[in-house]
């Protein structure tokens, strides 16, 4: 290693940089929770300085309960990008681009003749999901977690009010049924697809 670069480096202050960390697979344990001896110390560490945020696939209902311990100052990152939010107040400061209708159409033609059925996320005055029917297992099981969550529609038909905007589009199935979707998906969306 260079020493002028080492020297360099030493001289930044942690305190200057904003750390990001997702939650499952990182900061979260084995049952899916943020232990209390984890949030002690962050918090310890936030307030020393530590510029600590949160980038994660969940929304924020999913999210705010596993965070809402921690003293986060900075907002966090939810649903792969899709809102820039507020943890303590769940207000959304930031949106990103939301699925258009027509994507959604097309989607719904290359899904529905394999026989899978989506979730399909909204945001207007607040998050929804929306879904027909669990066709398999992982799906039952998703649908099984949702009991009891308001944000939860089981609908006959995906029509969507003008005041809610897409925001994901969710699919479960097993690997061998979703690959030829993904990559149909891919071929036709390559820069939209996550």
């Amino acid at each position: 290693m260079d020493p002028s670069s080492q020297k360099a480096s030493s001289t930044i202050d942690p305190r200057e940089l904003l750390y990001v960390s997702d939650l499952d697979g990182t900061l979260l344990d084995g049952d899916g929770q943020l232990p209390e001896e984890s949030v002690q110390r962050l918090n310890r560490l936030i307030d020393r300085g530590l510029n600590l945020t949160i980038a994660t696939a969940r929304n924020y209902d999913s999210a705010y309960p596993l965070l809402m311990g921690l003293n986060l100052k900075h907002p966090v990152i939810l649903f792969n990008g899709v809102y820039l939010t507020e943890l303590h107040t769940g207000k959304n400061i930031f949106f990103s681009n939301f699925i258009s209708q027509k994507i959604i159409d097309k989607m719904m033609t290359i899904v529905e003749p394999r026989g899978i059925d989506p979730f399909i996320y909204t945001y207007g005055d607040k998050h929804r999901v929306y879904y027909r029917r669990a066709r398999n297992l992982g799906a039952q099981s998703y649908v099984d977690s949702l009991a009891g969550d308001n944000r939860a529609h089981k609908v006959d038909e995906f029509v969507f009010p003008r005041s809610e905007r897409i925001s994901g589009f969710l699919l479960i199935d097993t690997d061998i049924a979703l690959k030829p979707i993904y990559n149909e998906l891919r071929s036709l969306y390559m820069d939209r697809l996550n």
